[in-house]
């Protein structure tokens, strides 16, 4: 009987191989059959059967050496996913290999060698393994590493390039590392892989080694087919920012090639990182996730991301079948319990609360926060877990996160107090946290709470050399970055911002000159100038200069920096509300209309720009001759400040005014 494969792997049988030529060579035949055994064991998926443990399982005909037309026969019979045979040829010193592949369903298919001195049978091992990967590694999952065999000549290369993916499938960064560097110490000359390299450091935002291994990869990439050539190309696009033309590359190669699994990656790489810099939601990459998911079910990326893109649809029952386990066993406990904060589930709220892990805090917020409508059940959840937390950057975490929603719903006092509550040391964040939301035009901060905020602000004396145990204000945890060498930076910049809203403006030219001219060390610069750009551009709001206000966010990054993913400022919804206020004073309302919709998506940060980019965008629409649009964003303004602060009773107001003036009250 068979061995059976391990799980996850597909069977691949080599019979063994017929010979022709000098009987005194008749051992070739033997010999090239584990050559080629050896060299495609673990390969992609592949669990090879050869030589001895496959000699009980095999007739007296199939022992000698079948023909290519009887292989399907075997492969059914024996139940084996792929099975090779040959037929090693000998003659004058010579020596030439033919193989011969099928499955239950494929007759067969052929490689012929090419006739080499015996004395390079190892070489010709070496090739007739790579010719013969087409013809086992089948499906879009393996489309790279076909590409990679046929582009390279060595081995040892493709093997660790075909390693190398496995790890990257299933999100495991040092085996992705490690077998690409093996790959590329083999053959510098592989352009996928230094694609691939490429692909690992922009998970870091390494952006020194993207670029080395982009040209690196047009460098190489003339032994790629135009396929292959054209995904190259689209990262050199991104790498210059032309998102739009690196799409455009893209679509036009899954025009031809619907199931060119890298160029899917590609553009939910770039929809992931830059919708929400476009004016676009992030929910717009739900097909190319869904077109991973399909192509390629053993990847783990696709189901961690569609979670947020089905929460962001508000689609609970994608979601709920997204979460199910294959099984059949039924949600478990804290995924029924993350349901029932987003459901709005009350009854099921207090009967799961305890089952939500604190260890997976974050994760269960990110989905419970995006779904789209009220803040009462991120709320309530927020209430409901903190009894069971004790860290405390986990508890200032959850301080700053209900100041944020707070602020979303409207309440500024509850809002300061919140921030009030973080912990001393993370005292840099709060301070910018409470600085972003108090600047912004739409919170109605009255003048002496800014100046007390300006007054706590120009106390800070951040400091930038200490490690994260030392830093009287460091974070404690690995969730906060320690980005310490920006927290001066941070400081002018939420200076600059306040004397904005105070109309001081000379006071905040101040700020942003000590701004400018902080030193920084190289890799903290792309920060630095987003805030320098922000500033720049409420500035010239300021003034009246819209057409300015859009010409210098032209400059801004339009994707985002995971190094910024916990400083606060990553998403800048900010530069977001700024495009859109400029937008809609030029009268460009179409234009300005998506970038209000889609503020609020991915973070916590964005939440307190949510509801008044929904009554701008219900003015917006307004003008633009849409009225019963407007009308559904004015309803959902209301809805998020329904318990608003006094201070903001007349926009509900106005905005249930608008509706009742469209719908006849």
């Amino acid at each position: 009987e068979l061995p059976p494969p391990p799980e996850g792997r597909r069977s691949l049988i080599i019979l063994p191989f017929a010979f022709q030529g000098d009987e005194t060579e008749r051992h070739l035949s033997g010999q090239f059959n584990h050559l080629l055994a050896d060299r495609l064991q673990w390969v992609g998926d592949l669990f090879v059967v050869a030589g001895d443990t496959l000699a009980d399982c095999l007739t007296e005909q199939e022992e000698s050496g079948l023909g290519a037309r009887d292989l399907a026969q075997v492969a059914s019979r024996l139940g084996a996913d792929r099975v090779i045979g040959g037929k090693v040829t000998s003659l004058h010193g010579n020596i030439q290999v033919d193989l011969y592949f099928a499955n239950r369903d494929v007759a067969y298919q052929s490689v012929n060698g090419r006739t080499t001195p015996v004395g390079q049978i190892l070489d010709q091992a070496d090739q007739m393994a790579l010719l013969s990967m087409p013809h086992l590694l089948p499906g879009p999952r393996f489309q790279s590493s076909r590409m990679a065999a046929g582009a390279s000549n060595n081995l040892i290369a493709v093997k660790n390039f075909i390693r190398s993916e496995s790890y990257r499938r299933v999100m495991s960064f040092g085996g992705w590392q490690s077998n690409l560097a093996a790959c590329l110490e083999a053959d510098s000359t592989m352009a996928l892989a230094y694609y691939s390299r490429f692909e690992y450091e922009r998970w870091f935002d390494n952006r020194k080694e993207m670029q080395v291994a982009v040209d690196a990869a047009l460098r190489h990439s003339a032994s790629l087919p135009p396929v292959g050539q054209d995904l190259v190309r689209s990262a050199e696009l991104y790498m210059d920012g032309s998102l739009d033309e690196a799409e455009n590359r893209l679509n036009r190669i899954l025009l031809s090639n619907r199931d060119y699994l890298e160029a899917w990656y590609m553009l939910i790489s770039i929809g992931w990182e830059s919708n929400f810099f476009r004016g676009r939601s992030l929910t717009h990459t739900r097909v190319a996730f869904e077109k991973i998911k399909d192509l390629d079910p053993g990847s783990v990326l696709p189901d961690i991301f569609l979670q947020f893109v089905y929460a962001m649809d508000g689609d609970i029952e994608a979601l709920e079948d997204l979460m199910a386990p294959e099984d059949g066993s039924g949600l478990g406990p804290t995924n029924r319990a993350r349901l029932a904060y987003m459901t709005g589930d009350k009854d099921l709220q207090a009967a799961l609360a305890d089952s939500i892990d604190p260890g997976a805090l974050l994760f269960s917020q990110a989905l419970i926060l995006n779904i789209p409508g009220t803040l009462e059940n991120g709320i309530q959840f927020l209430r409901d877990i903190r009894p069971r937390i004790s860290g405390g950057s986990a508890l200032g975490w959850i301080s700053e996160t209900q100041a944020h929603l707070a602020a979303g719903s409207g309440q500024w006092t509850a809002a300061r107090d919140s921030f009030a509550a973080m912990p001393e040391q993370m005292h840099p964040w709060r301070l910018t946290f409470e600085s972003i939301v108090a600047s912004m035009p739409f919170t109605r901060a009255t003048p002496d709470e800014i100046k007390d905020v300006i007054a706590r602000v120009e106390k800070w004396r951040p400091r930038t050399n200490y490690s994260i145990d030392e830093d009287d204000y460091g974070l404690v945890g690995d969730r906060y970055a320690p980005d310490f060498a920006l927290h001066p930076h941070y400081k002018e910049f939420a200076l600059c911002l306040l004397h904005l809203r105070l109309g001081d403006h000379a006071a905040a030219e101040r700020a942003l000159q000590r701004l400018e001219t902080l030193p920084l060390p190289p890799e903290n610069e792309p920060i630095a100038d987003e805030l320098i750009i922000s500033v720049r551009g409420w500035m010239a709001y300021e003034r009246g200069d819209y057409d300015d206000v859009l010409t210098i966010l032209a400059d801004a990054r339009q994707r985002a920096l995971p190094n910024m993913l916990y400083s606060g400022l990553h998403d800048r919804a900010f530069q977001r509300y700024l495009r859109a206020l400029a937008l809609e004073k030029l009268g460009r309302y179409e234009e300005a209309a998506p970038w209000y919709e889609y503020i609020g998506e991915k973070t916590e940060r964005s939440i307190p720009y949510v509801a008044p980019a929904l009554f701008r965008l219900g003015k917006t629409l307004e003008k633009a001759g849409q009225p019963d649009r407007a009308v559904g964003f004015y309803r959902k303004f209301i809805e998020m400040y329904a318990a608003c602060d006094s201070r903001y009773r007349d926009l509900v107001d106005e905005a249930q005014s608008r509706v009742d003036a469209f719908t006849g009250g």
